[in-house]
């Protein structure tokens, strides 16, 4: 299988006009003893087409696709729609195309599980990040550290790791105080 991801990563670099190591940084973290040459190599697709727009190194994009793929709960299948999701956003930005995306990435791995809890799905979430941090000019950390207070405080977070229930009765008190 080594010799198949060697030649595989070779052509692959080819086509998508890059360097083979930026395929093998991204290869890494997709291999594993039970996947074939070829199903690591198309999970890694998305990775560097994701870093030639970017800038990021393979690796770099893809433990970035792998962490918005964990905060919510999409598969490896999904990856695809990821790098198109958050590019489509970044792109529609008043911002710089490259690092729109790594704040949009940022502020999903601050909170885009809460998010997830919350019943925001990826499109929804990165689209509330991407106009609060192109207004703003805050980073997409700070961003999603803000949406991680907002969202645990006006949903039932009682699940959401890291909530403390005197925070949820606050928050309930507060909101039936303005009718809500």
């Amino acid at each position: 299988q080594l010799t198949d991801i060697g030649n595989s990563t070779i052509q692959m670099a080819k086509d998508l006009k890059t360097s083979a190591s930026d395929i093998l940084g991204a290869v890494t973290l997709y291999a594993n003893a039970k996947e074939t040459a070829d199903s690591i190599l198309k999970k890694s697709e998305a990775a560097i087409m994701l870093g030639n727009v970017t800038g990021m190194s393979g690796q770099e994009s893809a433990k970035a696709l792998q962490s918005v793929m964990n905060q919510f709960e999409l598969t490896q299948d999904d990856l695809m729609y990821i790098s198109d999701t958050i590019q489509k956003v970044s792109q529609n930005m008043a911002y710089d195309f490259s690092s729109g995306i790594e704040e949009i990435v940022g502020g999903i791995e601050r909170s885009g599980s809460v998010a997830t809890a919350a019943g925001l799905d990826l499109n929804e979430y990165a689209s509330m990040l991407g106009l609060v941090i192109e207004k703003t000019g805050l980073s997409g950390e700070t961003i999603g550290t803000a949406y991680r207070t907002i969202l645990t405080r006006i949903t039932k977070a009682s699940k959401i790791e890291g909530t403390s229930d005197e925070d949820i009765s606050k928050a309930e008190t507060a909101l039936k105080a303005v009718g809500v």
